[in-house]
């Protein structure tokens, strides 16, 4: 008689949990996630109370990933700070692009997580169906992350190499590039590029309540295309 009203407890809470782990995973790197998902729900029918127990099971990378997530003394004010900066609203606005992201970190087979990263880029930086995605996205995320004409040409080049490792596994089955090292590298990257949009969506939200991630997004590009143009004319960047 409650199974839908059981359903729907569940999948409300499974939003909030991942919501908050999604969260987590962006604040820094470290593996925290899932194993077992408990539920209990009680009700009342009838006079007669009820109880039904849940557990899911999640089996991903969690297993094999050694690095711990922590947080020091100040990181956990700063932490409680994030999650209550950027839940709700903001999050739901880029939810398709941190999913994509913490798809990538589930993974258990390095060149997919590597292939679900590269992904989540193209999702957040650059219009559907684009051609010629390689160096447009090298082009946007070294304006977007870079501080220094070293650093961004640093940034071009590793987005371009790590582009190079993807098409090697898929069309050549080589994946000899893609180690832990490059996959956390591109992790990193990832990571980054997703807070500077979240916080561009709060900043964007609180402005204006009916406002999409589509309209977000291309003043992001917008906003890119300008800065990557200024850093062609300096030479930063290749023409």
């Amino acid at each position: 008689m409650c199974e839908d009203k059981f359903e729907q407890y569940m999948k409300e809470e499974r939003r909030y949990l991942y919501e908050r782990i999604n969260l987590l995973r962006l604040f820094k790197p470290g593996n925290i996630g899932f194993r077992d998902v408990f539920f209990r729900y009680s009700f009342t029918v009838m006079g007669f109370e009820n109880m039904v127990e849940h557990c899911s099971y999640n089996q991903t990378r969690n297993f094999i990933d050694s690095r711990k997530f922590t947080l020091s003394e100040e990181e956990i004010v700063s932490c409680n700070q994030w999650l209550n900066d950027y839940c709700n609203a903001p999050y739901t606005l880029l939810k398709e692009s941190i999913d994509e992201f913490s798809w990538g970190l589930e993974q258990d087979d390095t060149p997919t997580g590597f292939e679900q990263h590269i992904t989540a880029l193209e999702m957040t930086l650059l219009p559907q169906n684009q051609t010629g995605k390689k160096q447009m996205l090298a082009n946007r995320i070294s304006a977007m992350l870079g501080n220094s004409p070293a650093e961004i040409q640093q940034l071009y080049q590793k987005v371009m190499n790590f582009y190079r490792f993807r098409s090697e596994s898929l069309h050549e089955g080589n994946d000899s590039n893609i180690t832990d090292t490059e996959l956390h590298d591109l992790e990193n990257i990832t990571r980054e590029v997703l807070k500077k949009c979240l916080i561009r969506c709060k900043i964007e939200y609180d402005l204006d309540s009916s406002i999409t991630w589509n309209e977000i997004k291309n003043q992001i590009m917008n906003d890119l295309i300008r800065q990557v143009i200024s850093l062609k004319n300096e030479g930063i960047l290749p023409a």
